[in-house]
């Protein structure tokens, strides 16, 4: 009987501990407020790095999501996963792929001082240049660019580039035009068909897009 009592409260002492560690709700509120001294002042960030929201948010997403470049600076320092994958996001999994895409620029550059796995793609196949690119996040694609990890010629799973998705779903405005630019000078292959064996000038000059086929055409002859 005394064995059976025993067992029973290190049980409920056990699920306690647990239960404990695992309440993370008031330390990702103060990660999503950007409420740094409150944060240090607690004593779970060791147990709840790696936590994620009731809706699949980790901090570090939060953190990219909301563009706090100081919080992301010091979630990665106190060891959060860089590659993480958060299990709200089913098109950008990390949130460096999420930052890329949605143009969330202080929360990049600090990113990219993590350890960033490129190898890593979004639910199209991509990488965070190609979304950047095709949404004309000029400054996104030049804090990558200038970063120079990215693979800049990476063909997603619809068989384009950052410089095809410009081209096919892209702008004849200044902005689509200098990401453009920025794509050639930094080295991207302007030959590369996609599945239809259609290039990047062959689809700008298709939809219309007048100053972008210029650009390539120079770049090209």
């Amino acid at each position: 009987m005394m064995k059976t009592l025993l067992g029973l409260v290190l049980i409920l002492m056990s699920a306690s501990v647990i239960a404990k560690k695992t309440d993370c709700h008031e330390w990702l509120q103060n990660v999503a407020s950007g409420n740094l001294p409150e944060l240090m002042a607690l004593s779970t960030t060791s147990e709840c790095i790696s936590a994620q929201s009731s809706d699949g948010k980790s901090a570090l997403y939060i953190a990219t999501e909301n563009d706090d470049g100081k919080m992301v600076a010091w979630l990665i320092h106190q060891g959060a996963d860089v590659n993480q994958r958060a299990s709200y996001d089913s098109i950008n999994f990390t949130p460096f792929l999420m930052a890329g895409a949605k143009g969330k620029n202080d929360a990049l550059k600090a990113l990219l001082k993590g350890d960033v796995d490129f190898e890593r793609v979004n639910y199209y196949g991509g990488t965070a240049l190609i979304p950047a690119a095709e949404k004309g996040h000029l400054e996104t694609v030049a804090i990558l660019l200038n970063d120079g990890r990215t693979n800049i010629d990476h063909v997603n799973n619809l068989g384009w580039t950052a410089l095809l998705e410009v081209a096919i779903l892209g702008r004849d405005t200044p902005t689509y035009q200098k990401v453009v630019q920025l794509l050639l000078e930094h080295g991207a292959d302007a030959g590369i068909a996609d599945r239809d064996g259609m290039t990047a000038i062959q689809h700008a000059r298709k939809r219309g897009l007048t100053k972008i086929t210029s650009i390539l055409s120079r770049h090209l002859y």
